[in-house]
């Protein structure tokens, strides 16, 4: 087998593994993993990241939040940074706080929420009724 076959194969077996071993597909609740969502607000997108915080008997999460433009309240982008646990009935409870970029030292606004999971739709939808759809890699 020529060399640059070789790389390949060995290339694509690593994928194969990755993709099986991707935290959000393999967790039994799902939330883990990278979102995206339309604002239903303003329009703008939505950008959410959850990990699970390790230690913690897969029921604490971390949760990071970009907003391209929140014009409501922030005239620009903004981010988020929370915390979730999760309760008895699957739902991540969760508290952030939000913050205008680039001036990160003026905090906006406290929010405490709640993300429901749905496994058949692959979907998360938060209080506020946002759906956020899992952002999937795209090979071209």
């Amino acid at each position: 087998m020529p060399r640059r076959t070789l790389i390949l194969a060995i290339l694509f077996a690593a994928f194969l593994v990755a993709a099986a071993a991707h935290p959000g597909l393999t967790a039994s609740h799902g939330y883990q993993g990278a979102w995206f969502a339309k604002d239903p607000i303003d329009g703008s997108c939505l950008h959410m990241r959850i990990a699970q915080i390790g230690r913690s008997g897969e029921r604490v999460f971390s949760i990071q939040e970009v907003d391209s433009d929140a014009s409501d309240w922030c005239q620009g982008k903004s981010r988020q940074q929370g915390l979730g646990v999760l309760d008895h009935q699957g739902l991540l409870v969760t508290t952030a706080v939000h913050w205008c970029m680039p001036n990160a030292n003026e905090v906006r606004y406290f929010q405490s929420g709640s993300l429901s999971y749905d496994p058949s739709a692959d979907t998360i939808t938060d209080s506020a009724g946002t759906v956020y759809q899992r952002e999937r890699l795209l090979i071209r």
